[in-house]
């Protein structure tokens, strides 16, 4: 049946083994380079970006005959071909002519049907098959519209963040980092934890109802920071790609372990990027561990999004950053 569907489609077992190779190269470079999480975003992304065009650029030289090592065409020799002659042009003794009417051909062996070859589960495979992808793309692609539209929401209806300690601790990170561009501060009650926003001309912070009002031993420097960095290293646009790579290839397990781990490295490059502005690992550690986990919401980088990851980002940070 595997059989039938490559040879039904002969595009996509290129598509098949060199997405894979690309994305296990790249995931075992981020493996290797676990120690320095920015290089190691920088590895797997390079690495999705091979996946979805070195099959594409395959089939367009396979189609387009470019390249050194495509065979050429076999064309027929019409020299070798043997030439008629009149013993050849007799009629063989079963189409000799009966009652001296009419020739009649003699009944010969049947000719062999291929497609009997295959069975008919499988014809059914590989005609539906192309429908299939493109529903459950379809279906991965209005899933990710929905929680933007959802994440889209919880920013329109936040209100403007009045704490002053938080415009103030902004004012710092931002120098810090070197953000020139305005940032806004809104809250919201259905905000757990510190996010941004940068799908808008101006980034969006989203904090909680009762972020720096006291309360909380929390070093919001240190949040701030990292998500500016999240800004600043454009994590939102290299999260939308993988989330339509996932969409193109929802049969490609390697992609939904790339897209997880490269979410994942964009976090501890930026945990990174926080003790690299001069914050005290031990106290960031502290802080992440004092904030309240937040799921994921579309395009929208948040500090923790569960306890397991947390713990071993914490874990992480005491390790490389506190001896």
């Amino acid at each position: 049946m595997t059989g039938g569907i490559l040879a039904e489609h002969a595009w996509l077992w290129p598509l098949v083994w060199q997405s894979t190779l690309c994305l296990a190269a790249g995931l075992g470079g981020s493996v290797l380079l676990r120690r320095r999480p920015a290089r190691a975003h920088q590895a797997l992304l390079i690495a999705m970006v091979a996946a979805a065009a070195i099959p594409a650029m395959s089939h367009i030289v396979r189609k387009h005959r470019w390249g050194l090592f495509i065979e050429p065409p076999a064309t027929a020799n019409m020299s070798q071909a043997p030439s008629a002659s009149g013993s050849d042009l007799a009629a063989p003794p079963e189409f000799l002519p009966q009652d001296g009417s009419e020739y009649v051909a003699a009944p010969g062996p049947r000719m062999h049907d291929a497609r009997a070859t295959h069975p008919a589960g499988g014809s059914h495979l590989v005609q539906w098959l192309p429908a299939a992808w493109l529903s459950l793309g379809a279906i991965l692609l209005a899933r990710l519209l929905t929680r933007f539209m959802l994440s889209l929401r919880l920013v329109v209806q936040s209100r403007p963040a009045t704490s002053h300690d938080i415009t103030d601790v902004l004012h710092a990170a931002r120098a810090r980092l070197g953000v020139a561009a305005n940032v806004a501060v809104r809250s919201s009650g259905r905000v757990l934890s510190p996010m941004i926003w940068c799908w808008a001309a101006e980034p969006i912070l989203l904090v909680p109802n009762d972020a720096g009002h006291g309360g909380h031993r929390l070093d919001w420097t240190s949040i701030l920071c990292h998500e500016l960095a999240h800004w600043r290293r454009r994590d939102h646009i290299t999260g939308l790609f993988a989330e339509l790579m996932v969409c193109v290839l929802p049969w490609q397990a390697l992609l939904w372990w790339a897209q997880r781990r490269l979410a994942r490295l964009s976090e501890e490059a930026c945990d990174d990027w926080v003790v690299a502005c001069g914050r005290s690992g031990v106290d960031y550690a502290e802080t992440l561990l004092g904030l309240t986990p937040q799921g994921r919401l579309a395009f929208a980088p948040a500090v923790v999004s569960s306890r397991k990851p947390l713990a071993e980002r914490v874990r992480r940070i005491l390790q490389d950053h506190c001896g």
